[in-house]
């Protein structure tokens, strides 16, 4: 049998440039997180973490899903720095590389 995947809750904390995922049965720590940096209405996506116990659930998928959502509404041109971000998820998503700048 496969074991259940958690659920996460993912937050934009603007003050820290991320967006940072939270284990709902897990506690108060981050386990995963993707950051930016924000110039001139480009977003910079150039980092993605994801604590070893908790990949292969489609956390760091989840993480760029809500913050390709945020840059599309922010009117961002996203700048897909991190290799996971470029090399992974944009390939496998046509709406996010609409937002991106190559």
């Amino acid at each position: 049998m496969a074991a259940a995947r958690l659920k996460f809750n993912i937050l934009h904390e603007a003050n820290k440039h991320r967006f940072a995922a939270y284990a709902v049965e897990a506690g108060v720590d981050a386990v995963g997180y993707l950051e930016y940096a924000l110039k001139d209405n480009v977003m910079d996506m150039y980092h993605t973490f994801v604590s070893p116990k908790m990949r292969g659930q489609g956390l760091a998928g989840q993480l760029c899903d809500v913050a390709f959502q945020y840059a599309q509404q922010q009117k961002h041109v996203v700048k897909p720095s991190c290799s996971y971000i470029s090399d992974t998820y944009v390939p496998a998503h046509p709406e996010a590389k609409a937002l991106c700048r190559l």
